[in-house]
């Protein structure tokens, strides 16, 4: 039995995405699945726990960083990056498996060649110190060809795979069901109400099929959703994760602008469209489809073009788990 940390943002409120546990729980997922009966914990990215740290040090076999977009084209630090990589090498100083998984990559749009966005991301220090921490950890996959090409130049064995998100629903054992509904996914853009507009026009052509609600991951986006349109119809916000899963399981067309929505909602059976607003939309397109920049919103509603997994999709699971084995389990051995 190995015992695993998670550093995840992993919480259960109005204030936090839904979305981002579903990054720990892909993991969790794809972990288990290679390495059953091992024990899983967390301890929080957002708030830092010495008893947590503690405990952690003294019984963990394996650290896993996962997700959250490593890069940004700014200097201006996120609650990924503050102190937490101090810990992570603590750990590693111990001697415990360090594996930082799914990272990606946020660069605004337009989106230029990946080339181009990641040499423009190496200019910043906040970026550079990310990598000079990483280039010592024991593990590493990305999710995004942004995030891979900036990480392979400290890590050329850094793998790029499909985000672990798209396995959360297998985690919380959560099955597609009968699809009842519709989804439009908000997400809040600063200074830019007119996409809550665009959006009503996008639930107006679905409402004409089946029940479509207007869903928020948080509580922001749903009072942002209500103040600027304060006559908006079925409005919902569902910040619990698991339960989010579940909508989703009803749902037949889902236009999105959170990615890890649009990912777990594929895994789910459902129609997608992922509505780009920065290169984070990379990690849908690495499924085989194509987003659509959130600036094309207003024109949306006459070009809707839906993606679906067919029945013979592969996903880079195995590749997973031949990296693992190789990197972190003939090492606990």
């Amino acid at each position: 039995m190995h015992v695993y940390y998670f550093i995840t943002p992993v919480a259960n409120s109005p204030g936090h995405n839904a979305g981002c546990s579903y990054i720990t729980q892909g993991c969790k997922f794809l972990i288990d699945s290679i390495d059953p009966g091992s024990v899983f914990l967390d301890v929080s990215i957002t708030s830092h726990s010495p008893q947590s740290w503690r405990i952690l040090l003294d019984q963990a076999n394996v650290l896993i960083f996962a997700g959250n977009p490593r890069y940004n084209p700014s200097d201006v630090r996120s609650y990924w990056d503050y102190d937490v990589w101090d810990y992570i090498k603590a750990a590693r100083d111990k001697g415990i498996l360090v594996a930082d998984l799914f990272g990606g990559s946020a660069y605004h749009l337009p989106l230029i060649s990946v080339a181009d966005m990641a040499q423009d991301m190496l200019r910043y220090s906040r970026n550079q110190r990310t990598l000079s921490y990483q280039k010592d950890v024991d593990m590493i996959t990305t999710r995004d060809p942004c995030a891979q090409a900036i990480v392979s130049t400290v890590r050329p064995d850094s793998v790029l795979l499909q985000c672990s998100t798209f396995w959360a629903a297998s985690w919380l054992k959560v099955l597609a069901r009968p699809k009842r509904y519709n989804a439009v996914v908000l997400r809040y853009i600063k200074d830019e109400p007119w996409v809550i507009e665009a959006l009503r026009n996008v639930a107006q052509v679905l409402s004409k099929e089946k029940t479509t609600y207007f869903l928020c991951h948080a509580g922001y986006e749903y009072w942002w959703a209500k103040e600027n349109l304060p006559d908006l119809h079925n409005v919902i916000c569902i910040f619990d994760p698991r339960s989010l899963l579940n909508f989703y399981s009803e749902c037949d067309k889902v236009v999105s602008m959170r990615l890890h929505a649009s990912i777990p909602a594929l895994s789910l059976g459902c129609q997608v469209i992922n509505i780009a607003t920065d290169s984070r939309c990379q990690a849908f397109d690495n499924f085989g489809f194509s987003s659509v920049p959130y600036t094309s919103l207003r024109d949306l509603p006459h070009t809707m073009v839906f993606n679906r997994l067919d029945a013979g999709f592969q996903t880079t699971a195995s590749a997973f788990h031949n990296l693992f084995r190789d990197k972190i389990l003939s090492r606990l051995s």
